[in-house]
């Protein structure tokens, strides 16, 4: 039992860390080059932080140099993949898992700032999602975003990310607005809305993830001169429609921070405001 004054027991990821600036270099230091034999534990750390409408996440290990954090017991306990570009200099953090314990995502980061040599850093630019999204989804990982802040990173740049439930059977669909055609490079289908020759408006629909039924709308646009007038909402519940039809049980859309028609029009269709993805920048 601690005396009244005395410091709190650290924790043993903070007496790992301790070590390891103690004995940098050591053989029986935290941080190591990663072994084929840890990759079952890194995926378990990824799979532990699920995303609402997302399958467990397999971290990519060709990326770059992947190094782990064990504990005294030789447990990995976190684990991150860098590399260095040559054209610009640039220091590549691809991704981090830590198990949200803010000192071990620290003691990662700053691992990661003087293997980089200080060079200028961008973080978590792998993709995050089964759409390619790149980033870190800050409210579902919150204590490696407060690690990242604190350890000098900025975001640079960010996605939003919804996910609206869909109804579990089929919809007729009453009054569509728009031609419905296949994709030829990807699994989806492309929505346009046409008036004579023209295109008012498009949209593109990622077939549901066969693990989660999760379809993603990648992309909807309305040309300038008519918008507000209705075109883009009733183009995105033909989307929901679909989708349904097709299998999904619920829709992803990302939008960027503060594109507020964007944002108001997923919200009246029963979009949910689930996370966002960020990616960020240390400048040395």
């Amino acid at each position: 039992m601690n005396r009244l004054g005395d410091p709190p027991p650290e924790t043993a990821a903070a007496v790992s860390v301790r070590k390891t600036r103690e004995v940098s270099g050591a053989q029986d230091a935290p941080i190591r080059a990663c072994t084929p034999d840890h990759f079952p534990a890194i995926m378990a750390l990824a799979a532990a932080n699920p995303l609402p409408g997302e399958p467990a996440h397999a971290p990519q290990h060709d990326l770059g140099e992947v190094f782990t954090f064990c504990d005294e017991q030789g447990q990995v306990r976190g684990a991150m993949c860098l590399s260095a570009r040559h054209g610009d200099r640039l220091g590549i953090i691809h991704w981090l898992h830590d198990g949200e314990d803010f000192t071990i995502a620290t003691a990662l980061l700053d691992y990661a700032r003087t293997h980089l040599s200080h060079r200028p850093t961008l973080a978590f630019t792998s993709p995050a999602t089964t759409a390619g999204v790149p980033g870190l989804p800050v409210r579902h990982r919150q204590a490696t975003a407060r690690a990242v802040a604190t350890t000098g990173f900025t975001p640079t740049a960010a996605q939003d990310y919804f996910l609206c439930p869909l109804a579990p059977d089929p919809v007729a669909d009453p009054d569509p607005i728009a031609e419905v055609t296949p994709l030829s490079t990807i699994p989806g289908w492309q929505l346009k809305v046409k008036k004579g020759s023209g295109t008012l408006g498009s949209a593109v629909v990622l077939r549901p993830h066969p693990m989660t039924a999760t379809a993603v709308l990648w992309h909807l646009a309305v040309h300038p001169e008519h918008r507000r007038r209705g075109v883009g909402s009733r183009l995105l519940a033909q989307c929901l429609r679909l989708a349904s039809n097709e299998g999904a049980r619920q829709m992803a859309a990302y939008a960027d921070p503060g594109d507020e028609p964007v944002s108001h029009m997923l919200l009246a269709q029963d979009f949910d405001p689930i996370d966002t993805f960020s990616v960020y920048q240390r400048r040395c």
